[in-house]
């Protein structure tokens, strides 16, 4: 357990060093507009996690996460506006919100199984993008919510997108703990195995609905929490955002950098996030581009990149043990992974 605790702790520190380098080495030096994608993949990551618990570990795919994900943004704008709620309040209500929200989906949807539960959600999203492009007393309707105010953490205000960057990189760090620790808990270990055999779960004692509620609630407050952190940061929020073709986008990101990964779908995140930008000269045909690689994802990259950097780790300890002295070059017991 201390092992585990010391190599968290290194993980950590490492991260923070990584990110102050970052900060002032690569952010200081890039364009606003770019500051800009790589905080809002940051802001998305939120989003996708909730995936990750979802699918990578309680292999639910749930295709609504955007809606959380627009409620979380929409209420934090609505009170921070209309009500003069304080930013650090409207945050927390938002996510709030969405995880109620998810709370009251879970409990009808969650009854349902496979493809049914996944449509289920899909028409959930659809819901969604009406009523954010059409309850304008609530979202600004086509217009928008503008005016919304700056973030401000013991006397410092947010004013830009190179003032959000260490935050959000820490928040993000902080979710990625919390990932980890969620997985080494028992109720981790109830998600996975729902994951492997619901039926073997429920043999073992595991309430395999009650499970799948509090994984969608809680995948729910984190893209409610990430909406609320993207209204703040742009100051202004539209309704077209909040559609299928993002949710869409959030899969992708998930599949490219491992579905059983959180630091991959983070890497996946951000790579996704930036084709636009990388991509300018086929910006026409960008839909085009998310088809291709879903499909040569789904082909080639099934478990991601993570997927791919862990086969070539356990490939090189394979080779490696082979070429031990004492054994001759053959494989052995030692040879079996794990």
């Amino acid at each position: 357990m201390k092992k585990e605790t010391l190599r968290v702790l290194l993980f950590a520190l490492s991260a923070l060093f990584a990110i102050v380098l970052l900060d002032q080495l690569v952010i200081t030096n890039l364009k606003n507009s770019q500051v800009n994608i790589i905080n809002v993949a940051l802001i998305f990551f939120f989003c996708v996690s909730g995936m990750y618990l979802l699918l990578g570990l309680g292999g639910v795919l749930s295709l609504c996460s955007v809606t959380m994900l627009g409620l979380g943004a929409f209420v934090c704008g609505f009170l921070n506006t209309k009500l003069n709620v304080p930013i650090p309040a409207a945050m927390l209500l938002g996510a709030l919100a969405s995880g109620v929200l998810a709370l009251f989906l879970g409990l009808l949807l969650l009854k349902l199984e496979g493809p049914c539960f996944v449509f289920g959600t899909i028409g959930v999203t659809y819901i969604g993008q009406s009523v954010f492009q059409n309850f304008a007393a609530f979202t600004g309707g086509p217009n928008g919510t503008g005016g919304i105010g700056k973030l401000v953490l013991f006397g410092y205000t947010f004013k830009t997108f190179k003032d959000w960057f260490p935050l959000l990189a820490v928040f993000v760090l902080l979710l990625i703990l919390l990932l980890h620790r969620i997985k080494q808990t028992t109720f981790g270990r109830s998600l996975m195995a729902v994951r492997d055999d619901a039926t073997a779960a429920y043999c073992m004692g595991v309430n395999v609905y009650r499970t799948k509620v509090v994984v969608f609630v809680l995948a729910g407050v984190l893209a409610g929490f990430g909406g609320s952190l993207y209204a703040v940061h742009n100051g202004t929020i539209s309704a077209s955002l909040f559609t299928f073709n993002t949710q869409l986008k959030f899969v992708i990101m998930l599949m490219l950098g491992g579905v059983m990964s959180p630091i991959g779908a983070l890497f996946g995140t951000v790579l996704v996030n930036y084709l636009p930008e990388l991509a300018r000269f086929a910006n026409s045909y960008l839909n085009l581009l998310y088809g291709c690689l879903i499909v040569l994802l789904m082909i080639f990259m099934p478990m991601g990149l993570a997927g791919i950097l862990k086969e070539a780790v356990v490939r090189y300890r394979v080779q490696r043990n082979k070429q031990l002295p004492g054994d001759g070059g053959k494989g052995g017991p030692s040879d079996v992974v794990s």
